[in-house]
Protein backbone atom coordinates (compact mmCIF):
# COMPACT_ATOMS: atom_id res chain seq x y z
CA UNK A 1 0.00 0.00 0.00
CA UNK A 2 1.45 3.53 -0.73
CA UNK A 3 0.55 6.58 1.82
CA UNK A 4 -0.63 9.86 0.38
CA UNK A 5 1.28 12.76 1.26
CA UNK A 6 0.33 14.71 4.83
CA UNK A 7 -1.36 17.78 4.80
CA UNK A 8 -0.30 20.92 6.56
CA UNK A 9 -3.30 21.05 9.08
CA UNK A 10 -3.01 17.16 10.43
CA UNK A 11 0.78 18.34 11.42
CA UNK A 12 -0.53 21.38 12.66
CA UNK A 13 -3.37 19.10 14.84
CA UNK A 14 -0.33 16.54 15.70
CA UNK A 15 1.93 19.03 17.22
CA UNK A 16 -1.23 20.57 19.01
CA UNK A 17 -1.87 17.44 20.85
CA UNK A 18 1.38 16.79 21.39
CA UNK A 19 1.53 20.43 23.31
CA UNK A 20 -2.00 19.41 24.97
CA UNK A 21 -1.09 16.14 25.99
CA UNK A 22 2.06 17.01 27.88
CA UNK A 23 0.60 19.93 29.45
CA UNK A 24 -1.88 17.55 31.04
CA UNK A 25 0.67 14.88 31.92
CA UNK A 26 2.90 17.21 34.07
CA UNK A 27 -0.23 18.65 35.69
CA UNK A 28 -1.82 15.07 36.41
CA UNK A 29 1.39 13.45 37.68
CA UNK A 30 2.17 16.66 39.91
CA UNK A 31 -1.19 16.36 41.26
CA UNK A 32 -0.74 12.65 42.14
CA UNK A 33 2.57 12.91 43.45
CA UNK A 34 1.35 16.30 46.20
CA UNK A 35 -1.42 14.26 47.20
CA UNK A 36 0.37 10.69 47.76
CA UNK A 37 3.20 13.00 49.59
CA UNK A 38 0.52 14.85 51.91
CA UNK A 39 -0.97 11.44 51.94
CA UNK A 40 -3.93 12.43 51.10
CA UNK A 41 -7.20 10.06 48.95
CA UNK A 42 -6.45 9.98 45.58
CA UNK A 43 -9.78 11.29 44.02
CA UNK A 44 -10.91 9.48 41.31
CA UNK A 45 -7.69 7.31 40.69
CA UNK A 46 -9.12 5.80 37.44
CA UNK A 47 -9.83 9.22 35.68
CA UNK A 48 -6.68 10.29 36.37
CA UNK A 49 -4.43 7.23 35.32
CA UNK A 50 -6.88 7.20 32.18
CA UNK A 51 -5.87 10.56 31.38
CA UNK A 52 -2.50 9.82 31.85
CA UNK A 53 -2.28 6.69 29.94
CA UNK A 54 -3.88 8.76 27.45
CA UNK A 55 -1.99 11.57 27.19
CA UNK A 56 1.39 9.10 27.34
CA UNK A 57 0.14 7.36 23.79
CA UNK A 58 -0.57 10.72 22.74
CA UNK A 59 3.13 11.96 23.22
CA UNK A 60 4.71 8.79 22.11
CA UNK A 61 2.57 9.33 18.83
CA UNK A 62 3.33 12.46 18.30
CA UNK A 63 7.27 11.82 18.88
CA UNK A 64 8.71 11.22 15.43
CA UNK A 65 6.58 14.70 14.29
CA UNK A 66 9.19 16.11 16.91
CA UNK A 67 12.52 14.83 15.85
CA UNK A 68 11.43 15.82 12.24
CA UNK A 69 10.51 19.26 13.20
CA UNK A 70 14.37 19.23 15.05
CA UNK A 71 15.97 17.91 12.02
CA UNK A 72 14.27 20.92 9.58
CA UNK A 73 15.37 23.32 12.27
CA UNK A 74 19.11 22.19 12.99
CA UNK A 75 21.93 23.65 10.86
CA UNK A 76 24.23 20.38 12.08
CA UNK A 77 24.87 18.09 9.70
CA UNK A 78 24.71 15.12 11.66
CA UNK A 79 22.22 15.97 13.83
CA UNK A 80 20.10 16.66 11.08
CA UNK A 81 20.97 12.79 9.91
CA UNK A 82 20.10 11.55 13.92
CA UNK A 83 17.19 13.33 14.19
CA UNK A 84 15.38 11.88 11.18
CA UNK A 85 16.50 8.49 11.78
CA UNK A 86 15.07 9.11 15.50
CA UNK A 87 11.91 9.91 13.68
CA UNK A 88 12.07 6.89 11.94
CA UNK A 89 13.04 4.45 14.96
CA UNK A 90 9.97 6.45 17.52
CA UNK A 91 7.33 5.43 14.37
CA UNK A 92 4.81 3.30 15.51
CA UNK A 93 2.64 3.31 13.12
CA UNK A 94 3.02 1.86 9.08
CA UNK A 95 2.07 4.99 7.39
CA UNK A 96 4.41 7.38 9.56
CA UNK A 97 7.05 5.17 9.58
CA UNK A 98 7.14 5.32 5.82
CA UNK A 99 6.51 9.00 5.83
CA UNK A 100 9.41 9.37 8.20
CA UNK A 101 11.32 6.93 6.06
CA UNK A 102 10.71 8.84 2.45
CA UNK A 103 12.36 12.19 4.54
CA UNK A 104 15.33 10.06 5.62
CA UNK A 105 15.50 9.58 2.08
CA UNK A 106 15.01 13.28 0.92
CA UNK A 107 17.89 13.92 3.00
CA UNK A 108 20.49 11.54 1.54
CA UNK A 109 19.14 12.17 -2.13
CA UNK A 110 20.09 16.01 -1.44
CA UNK A 111 23.69 15.35 0.20
CA UNK A 112 24.05 13.01 -3.05
CA UNK A 113 24.31 10.00 -0.77
CA UNK A 114 22.54 7.62 -3.54
CA UNK A 115 23.04 4.20 -1.84
CA UNK A 116 21.26 5.76 1.51
CA UNK A 117 18.94 7.50 -0.01
CA UNK A 118 17.77 3.87 -2.07
CA UNK A 119 17.81 1.94 0.85
CA UNK A 120 15.76 4.55 3.02
CA UNK A 121 13.08 5.20 0.01
CA UNK A 122 13.02 1.46 -0.36
CA UNK A 123 11.72 1.19 3.28
CA UNK A 124 9.46 3.84 2.07
CA UNK A 125 5.81 2.89 1.21
CA UNK A 126 5.03 6.87 0.87
CA UNK A 127 4.10 7.78 -2.92
CA UNK A 128 6.08 10.32 -3.27
CA UNK A 129 9.45 8.13 -2.72
CA UNK A 130 8.80 6.38 -6.46
CA UNK A 131 9.74 9.82 -7.75
CA UNK A 132 13.34 10.16 -6.38
CA UNK A 133 13.63 6.37 -6.96
CA UNK A 134 12.85 6.88 -10.68
CA UNK A 135 15.85 9.00 -11.00
CA UNK A 136 18.03 7.29 -8.56
CA UNK A 137 17.72 3.80 -10.22
CA UNK A 138 18.47 5.70 -13.58
CA UNK A 139 21.75 7.07 -11.95
CA UNK A 140 22.76 3.96 -10.66
CA UNK A 141 22.27 2.17 -13.89
CA UNK A 142 19.59 -0.11 -12.49
CA UNK A 143 17.69 0.30 -15.78
CA UNK A 144 14.92 -3.10 -14.83
CA UNK A 145 14.01 -1.24 -11.31
CA UNK A 146 14.70 2.04 -13.10
CA UNK A 147 11.99 1.44 -15.76
CA UNK A 148 9.67 -0.63 -13.67
CA UNK A 149 9.64 2.15 -10.59
CA UNK A 150 9.25 5.30 -13.56
CA UNK A 151 6.74 3.72 -15.60
CA UNK A 152 4.63 3.38 -12.21
CA UNK A 153 4.58 6.69 -11.66
CA UNK A 154 3.70 8.01 -15.42
CA UNK A 155 7.18 9.14 -16.25
CA UNK A 156 7.60 8.86 -19.82
CA UNK A 157 10.86 10.52 -20.18
CA UNK A 158 12.24 9.24 -17.59
CA UNK A 159 11.78 5.58 -18.97
CA UNK A 160 12.86 6.40 -22.34
CA UNK A 161 16.07 7.79 -20.92
CA UNK A 162 16.48 4.61 -19.03
CA UNK A 163 16.20 2.78 -22.24
CA UNK A 164 18.70 4.93 -24.18
CA UNK A 165 21.08 4.02 -21.49
CA UNK A 166 20.62 0.84 -22.17
CA UNK A 167 21.05 1.30 -25.66
CA UNK A 168 17.16 -0.27 -26.63
CA UNK A 169 16.22 2.31 -29.17
CA UNK A 170 13.52 0.81 -30.47
CA UNK A 171 11.77 0.46 -26.98
CA UNK A 172 12.75 4.19 -26.17
CA UNK A 173 10.92 5.50 -29.18
CA UNK A 174 8.16 3.20 -28.26
CA UNK A 175 8.08 4.48 -24.74
CA UNK A 176 8.66 8.37 -25.95
CA UNK A 177 5.92 8.39 -28.46
CA UNK A 178 3.42 7.14 -25.62
CA UNK A 179 3.71 11.43 -24.10
CA UNK A 180 3.00 12.41 -28.17
CA UNK A 181 -0.35 11.28 -27.89
CA UNK A 182 -1.05 14.27 -25.73
CA UNK A 183 0.59 17.14 -27.34
CA UNK A 184 -0.65 19.77 -25.38
CA UNK A 185 2.03 18.18 -22.58
CA UNK A 186 4.65 18.15 -24.47
CA UNK A 187 8.11 20.30 -23.85
CA UNK A 188 11.44 20.79 -25.51
CA UNK A 189 12.78 17.97 -23.96
CA UNK A 190 10.12 15.72 -25.08
CA UNK A 191 11.32 16.71 -28.49
CA UNK A 192 14.89 16.82 -27.46
CA UNK A 193 14.67 13.23 -26.34
CA UNK A 194 13.06 11.60 -29.11
CA UNK A 195 15.67 13.35 -31.99
CA UNK A 196 18.50 11.93 -30.03
CA UNK A 197 16.61 8.49 -30.27
CA UNK A 198 16.14 9.25 -34.04
CA UNK A 199 19.66 10.23 -34.39
CA UNK A 200 21.06 6.96 -32.59
CA UNK A 201 18.37 5.15 -34.95
CA UNK A 202 19.57 6.52 -38.01
CA UNK A 203 16.49 8.46 -38.76
CA UNK A 204 18.13 11.99 -39.92
CA UNK A 205 14.98 13.84 -40.86
CA UNK A 206 12.70 12.73 -38.34
CA UNK A 207 15.60 13.82 -35.81
CA UNK A 208 16.05 17.15 -37.58
CA UNK A 209 12.36 17.59 -37.39
CA UNK A 210 12.48 17.21 -33.20
CA UNK A 211 15.65 18.71 -32.83
CA UNK A 212 13.99 21.54 -34.21
CA UNK A 213 10.83 21.45 -32.18
CA UNK A 214 12.99 21.49 -29.40
CA UNK A 215 15.42 24.53 -30.57
CA UNK A 216 12.11 27.00 -31.05
CA UNK A 217 10.67 26.19 -27.67
CA UNK A 218 13.48 26.83 -25.69
CA UNK A 219 16.45 28.49 -27.36
CA UNK A 220 18.31 29.49 -24.97
CA UNK A 221 18.36 26.61 -23.21
CA UNK A 222 21.98 24.93 -23.01
CA UNK A 223 21.12 21.43 -22.02
CA UNK A 224 18.93 21.19 -25.48
CA UNK A 225 21.84 22.41 -27.45
CA UNK A 226 23.69 19.58 -26.06
CA UNK A 227 21.53 16.79 -26.59
CA UNK A 228 21.27 18.04 -30.53
CA UNK A 229 24.87 18.17 -30.53
CA UNK A 230 26.64 15.75 -28.26
CA UNK A 231 26.35 11.89 -29.75
CA UNK A 232 26.81 10.46 -25.93
CA UNK A 233 25.08 13.28 -24.40
CA UNK A 234 23.03 10.88 -22.14
CA UNK A 235 25.58 8.50 -21.35
CA UNK A 236 28.22 11.54 -20.37
CA UNK A 237 25.44 12.97 -18.30
CA UNK A 238 24.63 10.06 -16.38
CA UNK A 239 28.66 9.29 -16.24
CA UNK A 240 28.92 12.50 -14.01
CA UNK A 241 25.77 11.66 -11.69
CA UNK A 242 26.65 8.66 -10.59
CA UNK A 243 29.83 9.79 -9.55
CA UNK A 244 27.97 12.61 -8.02
CA UNK A 245 25.65 10.35 -5.83
CA UNK A 246 28.47 8.24 -5.06
CA UNK A 247 27.61 4.97 -7.12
Amino acid sequence: MLYDKYGLNFLLFTYIVSIISFVLFLYISVVCIIDLIKKREVVQKQIKSAVILICLVCMILAAPWWFLSFAFNTRNAKNIELFHKLAVKTSILPSVRSYMYNNLGGYYYANFEGKKAIFAYEKSKFLDSLFPLCALYTIKGDHVKGIEVCAAVGMCQAVSVNYILNKDYKKALETINLKFKNPQNLNCMDYATRGFIYKKSGQKTEAAEDFDKAYKMCKNAERIKKIIYEDNYFENLYAEKMIKYNF
